[in-house]
């Protein structure tokens, strides 16, 4: 191969032992062929020895062996950009085998993201490697070390400072001019930075002009001295090189509003407000209702309390909450569309505007809190004071500290669900990076769980230890990880669970984590791209990316459901009902997958006031659905059977048009009606309420689910939640007195689940309601 391609050892070594490394990364899940991850791996391997090596070739030779050719600048240029090429062309072959191999997901979009990325990042690490060579043999005595070392800087420094603007701002994605792109979370599957990595790369090909410039004009001597003697006969080159360095200074600088990078400055200009409270500083988008940003501080404010309650510590300075518009704005702006994200160093945490109470606030501002007795720069738990991260015990205090509210398990009846059905992972697995391999819901509920059991059991304290880099031994009286395992087991033994709860857990839990998945971005993006055509009513393109979907993952529920659903808006009811049939019969489906397919049939008798068939399908999927949010839909609509001013309502809010979907003014007017003729019923008031509270209209929900109480409500379940949301509705407007009536009588209900009667209790804090007797 040496004597083929004309390479010398060191060229050689790089080839082979790159192509090696790629050869063996594209075994690992999601690594094998064009995508997303493959080019993240390439850009970390690729630049530093294609730098080398390039600055190795373009020192001069010893005395007696000089290439007078590889002497000149340009000539070095050249030679070191060819060989980046040859790389990159054994990279793409590997890279297609791999595809060939493992199947592709979108091979176009992946050589893309490739040649975007890596494959210019290569390039660019080839010529920084040729100038350092130049820069060295210009230097003379010792030139050759700083050659390497100013070879290697590009590509270390690029990380670097990428890691430091995570560090020192709200970002967490980042563009490298040799890496390429790294998205942030592990947790959003759709990614799509090209428009940006276009722009970016613009940048990058004005430097490679303006450096090719340099090298045309320049001279090098016998000695390796570099001179300009050729800039007078060359001119327009030179003048074209400035233009080229020029508009890469140009592009870094407009870095923030290309979407390059960002810093806390242009964020908070950005998003142009904020606010303070007791304990916390909001900065929010201009667009969120100044109400809800003096709930979000409320909220904030209590939170931080519980939690440095919880653990016992103290948070020394406020904390800053970023509250974003939406999840795209939040996406562009710090690189998190739909993944929360909290830094504890920073005391901050970036969400984006959600209806009150914020779903997820509490458990964000749990790592603040837990990084007041935590070791290391980024003050998370993990060994080598946190330059590890351990995610298994930084996401299980958090969790442990701030359940989900809206369960009707707790972690410890859901762990111990787990067990029984064998999907339970050994603690050893949970408390490192292995954690990332589980299924996220897994992960978090085990490992909350575990958290959850060791404050009761030890306290505290040694909790706080622990996160702070003790071993689990010195942590907790030197009792190891295997002897905790065993008294955590006997606690789950005393648990009682209903059975029905084990079928929930398998339909919640038994799914893979995103490195099992098949082409996960690929698929999500095209469920998204289907979910967005289908609501503008463009069925051709909805259909196509649903198929699209299915041909990469012929599993997945959502677009097959999707497509029936396609047929039925196009009005093609019989190739609907065949999909509809052919899913319910499915063996491979979950109890509670097959719940959601039989609504569906439910959904569809209903529109055609089938009702006996109806009744059928309702009373099968609610046999399936163990969910109480789906249990409650599913026995509204069984109630719409019978009442035929109520099937016009619900079916008009709930289902919709079999050709036009859901339209709200359609259905607020049946509703109305309904309840004029019923003035005894408040079913029509609560869907009302429900609704307005669920668009934020939180006075005027409080009217129609005060008035929802007043009347019959027939459905214990709909009663059950017309009192929890008047909790939320009445405190949201400051009416403390009737939230704490409903929150009275809502805890005294017979049905309510311990882990939501716990939940609701926390709730009562951030009110600031007396304390439940």
């Amino acid at each position: 191969m040496r004597e083929a391609f004309g390479l010398d050892r060191r060229q050689t070594l790089v080839l082979g032992a790159s192509a090696l490394a790629h050869a063996a990364l594209g075994f690992l899940p999601l690594f094998g062929g064009p995508g997303y991850e493959a080019s993240l791996a390439l850009g970390l391997i690729l630049p530093l020895p294609l730098a080398w090596v390039s600055a190795a070739q373009a020192l001069p030779m010893r005395t007696g062996n000089a290439d007078p050719a590889i002497r000149s600048p340009i000539a070095a240029l050249t030679a070191s950009v060819q060989f980046a090429l040859l790389v990159l062309a054994a990279h793409t072959v590997i890279l297609l085998l791999h595809g060939a191999r493992a199947g592709f997901c979108d091979p176009l979009q992946g050589l893309i993201g490739f040649a975007l990325g890596p494959a210019l990042g290569a390039i660019m690490a080839a010529a920084w490697g040729s100038f350092a060579g130049l820069l060295g043999s210009h230097l003379g005595r010792g030139g050759r070390g700083i050659a390497l070392a100013l070879a290697a800087a590009g590509p270390m420094g690029g990380v670097l400072v990428s890691v430091w603007r995570f560090w020192s701002s709200p970002m967490v994605f980042a563009f490298d001019p040799f890496a390429g792109f790294f998205a942030g979370p592990l947790y959003d599957t759709v990614i799509d930075a090209v428009p940006r990595l276009i722009t970016y790369r613009v940048g990058s090909a004005a430097s490679l002009l303006a450096l090719t410039c340099f090298c045309l004009v320049a001279r090098r001597s016998e000695g390796g001295r570099l001179t300009l003697s050729g800039f007078a006969q060359r001119v327009g080159c030179a003048a074209l090189g400035a233009l080229g360095a020029a508009a890469s200074i140009g592009i870094y600088w407009a870095g923030p509003e290309l979407g390059h990078y960002q810093s806390t400055s242009t964020i908070r200009a950005a998003l142009g407000a904020s606010s303070t409270s007791a304990r916390c500083e909001i900065v929010y988008a201009s667009g969120i209702l100044p109400e809800r940003v003096r709930l979000l501080g409320e909220e904030c404010d209590a939170h931080v309390a519980g939690h440095e309650a919880y653990f016992g510590t103290r948070v020394p300075e406020r904390i800053t909450v970023f509250a974003f518009a939406s999840a795209g704005q939040k996406g562009e702006l710090m690189g998190a569309s739909n993944t929360y994200i909290a830094k504890p160093w920073r005391r901050e945490v970036y969400v984006q505007n959600e209806n009150y109470p914020h779903p997820v606030l509490s458990h964000e501002l749990a790592h603040v809190v837990t990084g007041t007795f935590a070791r290391g720069p980024l003050e998370v738990a993990g060994p080598l004071a946190g330059w590890i991260p351990d995610p298994g015990r930084i996401e299980g205090f958090a969790v442990a500290a701030a359940p989900p509210e809206d369960s009707d398990y707790t972690l410890l009846e859901w762990t111990k669900a787990l067990r029984d059905l064998g999907l339970l992972p050994p603690l050893r697995a949970i408390f490192r990076l292995s954690f990332l391999g589980e299924n996220s819901s897994t992960g978090y509920t085990v490992a909350g769980a575990v958290v959850e059991w060791l404050r009761a059991e030890h306290g505290a304290a040694p909790l706080r230890a622990w996160y702070g880099g003790a071993s689990v031994e010195e942590a907790f009286g030197g009792k190891s990880l295997a002897v905790l395992e065993q008294g955590f087991h006997a606690a789950l033994d005393r648990l009682q669970l209903p059975a029905r709860v084990l079928e929930l857990a398998k339909a919640r839990f038994d799914r893979p984590a995103i490195f099992g998945r098949t082409c996960p971005h690929v698929v999500d993006h095209r469920l998204e791209e289907a979910a967005a055509a289908f609501e503008r009513f463009d069925l051709r393109s909805a259909s196509a990316s649903y198929q699209d979907s299915l041909e990469l993952d012929p599993t997945n529920l959502g677009a097959r459901l999707g497509l029936a659903a396609c047929d039925q808006r196009r009005g093609a009811e019989q190739e609907a009902q065949a999909r509809y049939r052919a899913l319910s019969t499915d063996e491979s489906l979950t109890r509670v997958q097959r719940a959601a397919v039989f609504e569906r049939l439910g959904d569809r008798a209903l529109i055609t006031r089938d009702s006996a068939s109806a009744e059928a399908f309702y009373a099968e999927a609610e046999r399936y659905a163990f969910d109480e949010h789906r249990a409650r839909t599913i026995d509204v609509k069984r109630y719409a059977l019978g009442d035929l001013d109520a099937l016009r309502a619900i079916g008009d809010l709930l289902i919709g048009d079999s050709l036009l979907g859901v339209d709200m003014v359609q259905a607020s007017a049946q509703l109305g009606e309904w309840s004029a003729k019923n003035p005894r019923l408040g079913l029509a008031d609560y869907l009302i309420g429900k609704n307005l509270y669920t668009r934020a209209r939180w006075r005027d929900a409080h009217v129609f689910l005060q008035r929802a109480l007043q009347r019959d409500l027939p459905l214990a379940s709909v009663r059950r939640e017309a009192l929890r949301t008047a909790v939320f509705g009445a405190c949201a407007i400051g009416e403390r007195q009737v939230a704490a009536d409903a929150l009275r009588e809502y805890l005294e209900d017979p049905g309510l689940s311990s882990a939501r009667k716990t939940g609701m209790q926390r709730f009562a804090k951030v009110c600031r309601l007396p304390a439940p007797q």
